[in-house]
């Protein structure tokens, strides 16, 4: 029934442009059609520019506004929980600070390293940079950043425990473009 419903739309919209192609203005009712002033749209700027063939992108790598995407935590004695993700706004600023909610220190952008992996517990899966928060939770957090040269992803991976959660954790976010 879905195909035939699909069939019939598109006959009817074949239909309707077939109809709409033969309808002609005479040349006597041209000087009868009111002429519009079009005015030009500026064309945007690129987010990109060219720079010894390779890509740059004009806003620093990972500045700007991130929204959490999801938020698990990993208890040290194999329990896990997927809490309600944040709305909490992390702020990721030019001058090399952070800030998320009333927390805030600096960051820094650099290789992930095979110690990295080991630390988040994650085999390596690609990504080749990461991103470091000091003073996350009172302490350092790190996490690889997925995509090229706008990262789509940043992941926030750091340690937990009392009060911020029920005991000693790992916790993983995973933050996206707002």
């Amino acid at each position: 029934m879905h195909l035939i419903n699909h069939f019939l739309f598109l006959i009817i919209i074949s239909v309707l442009l077939i109809s709409g192609c033969n309808s002609k203005i005479s040349p006597e009712d041209v000087q009868y059609i009111q002429k519009q002033d079009i005015t030009p749209v500026e064309k945007p700027k690129p987010l990109f520019e060219e720079s010894d063939a390779m890509q740059v992108s004009k806003r620093n790598y990972v500045v700007g506004e991130w929204m959490a995407y999801s938020k698990g935590v990993y208890y040290d004695d194999g329990d896990f929980r997927y809490p309600q993700t944040p709305g909490t706004i992390l702020l990721v600023n030019e001058d090399k600070t952070w800030n998320y909610g009333s927390f805030s220190g600096k960051w820094e952008e650099s290789p992930i390293t095979e110690d990295d992996w080991g630390i988040w517990g994650v085999r390596s899966y690609g990504p080749t940079r990461k991103i470091t928060f000091y003073g996350w939770n009172g302490d350092i957090a790190s996490g690889p950043i997925e995509g090229g040269a706008t990262p789509q992803f940043i992941w926030v991976i750091y340690r937990s425990g009392p009060p911020f959660e029920n005991a000693p954790s790992q916790v993983q976010m995973k933050f996206g473009w707002t």
